[in-house]
């Protein structure tokens, strides 16, 4: 009777091994934001400079930037903002969880170029993430400036990535020069969301 069970469990293990070999089955889950890109220009009666972060006892100024932008632009970032971000690939599938862990997509998936999409029902794609299916990501676009035409201190959310000539246009500045009183200051944060294996 025994050499019947183990022969019977050595036949399943098998037969599983074999079953789960068979294409591709990875879980790709949130790893990591990264913020290193991370500016602020303050004014001066040279101009607008670059502010410096100071750096931890590592030699980083990660701390200090995730200080800054937790402070700084609050409204619009969030540092967890997909850690339920789950995509799993498991036989020409893909299992999508998106980032309130309430939405889950179980459908065929297509990655055009660099983009991952998802099909909802009827076959509309949705997009997921960049990257492959060992690494993704995703941005969050995000700047902060004193807007001149409408009086009012600006954090926007935008759909593109963002540099200083944008973030000054955005600001009414010319360029840098402009910047000559203190309290002048514009910032913005191409975050990075990154999922991992």
């Amino acid at each position: 009777m025994k050499k019947i069970i183990v022969a019977f469990l050595i036949c399943f293990v098998l037969a599983y091994t074999a079953c789960s070999g068979d294409g591709e089955n990875n879980v790709i889950r949130y790893s990591k934001t990264d913020i290193a890109d991370f500016k602020i220009y303050i004014g001066s009666s040279q101009g607008g400079k670059e502010y410096v972060f100071p750096l931890d006892q590592n030699g980083s100024a990660d701390s200090a930037k995730s200080v800054a932008l937790s402070g700084y632009m609050s409204s619009a970032y969030n540092a967890n903002l997909y850690n339920d971000f789950k995509a799993e690939f498991n036989d020409g599938m893909l299992t999508y969880t998106d980032s309130t862990g309430y939405t889950k997509i179980v459908s065929t998936y297509e990655f055009k170029g660099d983009s991952l999409f998802i099909f909802k029902t009827g076959g509309v794609p949705r997009f997921v993430a960049v990257g492959s299916m060992d690494s993704l990501y995703r941005t969050r676009y995000i700047s902060r400036y004193w807007d001149s035409q409408r009086e009012k201190d600006t954090v926007r959310v935008h759909t593109d990535v963002q540099t200083l000539d944008k973030v000054l246009q955005y600001a009414g500045y010319s360029g840098l020069q402009d910047m000559k009183d203190i309290s002048d200051t514009v910032m913005w944060c191409n975050v990075k969301y990154v999922f991992n294996k």
